[in-house]
């Protein structure tokens, strides 16, 4: 689903701008498998692009940060 299929595959997998993508994904996968979210995917989890990669960034930095990721 990217803007340049086929394109720079590498730089793609560890590429700041496709971390909260990949991340969205395997939320999903694991919402799939029920580890995650008693098996319910959101709505909101469904859109692509909704999870961005500076929340990774605040998820790391503290407990604060994750609250306000959560939301």
């Amino acid at each position: 689903l990217s803007l340049n299929p086929g394109k720079q595959r590498f730089e793609k997998m560890i590429s700041g701008m496709y971390l909260g993508e990949i991340v969205r994904n395997i939320l999903i996968d694991f919402t799939k498998r029920g580890l995650l979210f008693r098996g319910r995917i959101s709505e909101r989890l469904k859109t692509r692009g909704i999870f961005e990669t500076k929340f990774l960034s605040q998820i790391e930095s503290g407990c604060l940060a994750l609250l306000q990721v959560r939301a």
